[in-house]
């Protein structure tokens, strides 16, 4: 069974979790105001429940999981992408 999810990482625990999860993962740039350097890193859709099982109960990085929608998980961590710069 898939289950929607946004995973949050601290930027400086995006190479570990990447390394864990593989390089797919935790590739959107996030900080509280949208612009640089990234506070955190995310990943947000649909994880397999053996994904989900492995980040919630055996990742040794940083992280934290939301269920809600996109723009709730967001607004909660108090987060916003980053844009770049034009």
């Amino acid at each position: 069974m898939n289950t929607f999810a946004s995973v949050f990482v601290p930027a400086a625990d995006q190479s570990a979790a990447q390394a864990d999860m593989g390089d797919g993962f935790f590739t959107a740039a996030l900080s509280a105001d949208g612009s640089e350097p990234a506070t955190y890193y995310w990943s947000s859709g649909y994880f397999e429940s053996s994904e989900l099982d492995h980040i919630v109960n055996e990742a040794t990085w940083a992280h934290t999981v939301k269920f809600d929608d996109v723009n709730t998980a967001l607004a909660a961590m108090g987060l916003q992408p980053v844009q770049s710069p034009e």
